[in-house]
């Protein structure tokens, strides 16, 4: 089970990182993922009232009380470790080369056509994915911590 949430979250990540619209905006993006750190934590606290509540006033035993908790662990773990990485993706891939790129568009014009900074226009997407790629790797060395790591 837990190579199937290893594998969820992975593609999960993959879907926000590459396969949104190219057309999604930005800002709205970073709202939504920084929100996600603060809604995430709260949603599981609250489950996690409620599970102690089953386990108090129904028949459900410690043992199931507590695989469901580790399970939520993760799960919670997971979710903070796309919203985080998937920040930090898009404001180092996105709004730091496009910055970058506007201020030499603006204040370094007689350098466009000269090396690295031509480079860098001719190439801003495959460096974006670039860095994209790179915390995505980052993001599944977190996932197989959570869901594979023997503890």
């Amino acid at each position: 089970m837990n190579i199937l949430f290893f594998i969820l979250s992975v593609a999960l990540f993959y879907f926000v990182s590459f396969k949104l619209p190219p057309n999604y905006p930005k800002r709205k993006l970073c709202i939504y993922l920084g929100s996600s750190l603060i809604l995430i934590p709260l949603a599981f606290f609250l489950t996690l009232k409620i599970i102690y509540a089953l386990v108090n006033y129904s028949g459900v035993t410690e043992l199931t009380a507590s695989f469901i908790c580790d399970f939520l662990i993760k799960l919670t773990m997971s979710l903070i470790t796309i919203s985080l990485v998937n920040l930090a993706s898009l404001i180092v891939a996105d709004f730091m080369i496009d910055n970058s790129i506007m201020f030499h568009q603006k204040y370094n014009t007689a350098n466009l056509n000269k090396n690295p900074v031509k480079f860098v226009l001719a190439n801003k997407e495959k460096i974006k994915i670039a860095y994209k790629i790179f915390f995505m790797l980052g993001a599944c060395l977190g996932f197989y911590g959570i869901w594979l790591d023997s503890n």
